[in-house]
């Protein structure tokens, strides 16, 4: 998904504040040397601490009924260039998401399965009890199922593998969400089914949005030239810093993880959905003398849509959280002041934090030196 921030007033966010003015005064220090100006930038870009991942909610796993429709809204979300966004137009609010997740992914352990019936059918030593054992496999599919509030029976399980299979863009897609999961280290035991029926885990079965986090420090230092610095009280303006990032849409959910002498085992895992990217033009309003300087800013871009009666919204923010003026230079006649401008951003998907990062990029001004005691 590309999601650009905009900043335009029409779309943002009811609960955003309003964007607070950072005021700094530039050092009394003078630097060496351009270079020894360009380190101090660098030095206080890398003490900036990255942020900490957020504790999302857990959502409770209720799965769909496993059919080719119900998959292809997962599969489209994994597929758009605009994966945030896809779930809401696929009407998806967390329950439906997490359980349609769990339900694609144990249809496709359920043909796995299959491959390994078929494999043992086929062998001498092993066909006598394939049947049985077999058996025992599809009361455990059931018993997932039914441990996440589905009941299902075996003809259903049948047809709907047999539906994913015949799909190649849906079961390379499950395929590919299956084959990302980093294992957690938590499972439990299914409780036999009986039938198609089930008791529910004793350990509740829920997932959560995981949280990407990333520290980004950007080179490049714009430059402006300001004549008139020290002989008005603040000269004002903005300017426009672009970014872009990718990261990955990931969740820890609960699946069906079956051996073939043990079909009642449900792992938890960490599964990478679809892959994001954020494109950000961030106006910055910034007020500066010789003395010091102030900026302030925002972005933001959301989509928002009625589910089951309830309006869910995915979207992504960025604004200005802090500034520090670190340097001040003598260029023949004139002084460039340096400053260092961080910025937050921060993207959801129903309230849960996806994505968090600190983005810390330079600012200089060119102008006359301030006249002594002036600061």
């Amino acid at each position: 998904m590309s999601i650009v921030l905009k900043g335009t007033p029409e779309t943002k966010p009811k609960e955003l504040p309003p964007a607070v003015e950072h005021e700094i005064k530039f050092a009394k220090r003078v630097a060496g040397s351009a270079a020894e100006q360009k380190q101090a930038l660098k030095d206080w870009q890398k003490s900036q601490p990255a942020p900490k991942p957020a504790k999302n909610p857990d959502v409770p796993i209720k799965a769909v009924s496993p059919t080719a429709a119900n998959i292809e809204k997962l599969v489209a979300v994994a597929n758009s260039d605009q994966a945030p966004q896809e779930i809401i137009n696929q009407k998806l609010d967390e329950q439906t998401f997490f359980g349609t997740a769990f339900t694609a992914t144990t249809v496709y352990e359920f043909i796995k399965m299959q491959g390994e019936y078929t494999k043992r059918k086929s062998s001498r030593a092993t066909a006598a009890t394939a049947d049985a054992e077999w058996a025992q496999v599809v009361k455990g599919a059931q018993s997932a199922f039914a441990s996440a509030g589905l009941k299902v029976t075996e003809a259903q399980l049948t047809s709907a593998a047999k539906d994913l299979a015949g799909n190649k863009r849906q079961l390379e897609t499950i395929a590919r969400i299956a084959n990302s999961r980093v294992a957690t280290n938590k499972t439990a035991s299914l409780a036999p089914a009986t039938g198609v029926a089930a008791k529910a885990l004793d350990v509740g079965l829920t997932g959560t949005f995981a949280p990407a986090t990333a520290l980004i420090i950007d080179p490049n230092a714009l430059r402006i030239v300001i004549p008139n610095l020290c002989s008005q009280p603040f000269a004002q303006g903005t300017f426009t810093q672009h970014w872009s990032h990718s990261w990955s849409l990931t969740i820890t959910y609960p699946y069906w993880c079956p051996i073939w002498y043990n079909p009642l085992r449900v792992c938890w895992a960490t599964a990478t959905i679809a892959s994001v990217s954020v494109d950000i033009g961030l106006n910055v309003g910034y007020k500066v003398n010789c003395c010091g300087a102030s900026a302030s800013g925002q972005a933001w871009a959301q989509a928002c849509g009625t589910i089951a009666g309830i309006t869910k919204c995915v979207g992504c923010t960025a604004t200005v959280v802090g500034v520090v003026g670190f340097s001040r230079l003598p260029v023949g006649s004139q002084c460039a002041y340096g400053l260092g401008i961080n910025a937050s951003i921060v993207c959801q998907v129903f309230g849960a934090n996806v994505f968090t990062a600190t983005w810390s990029f330079g600012y200089s001004v060119l102008g006359p030196c301030p006249p002594p005691g002036i600061c």
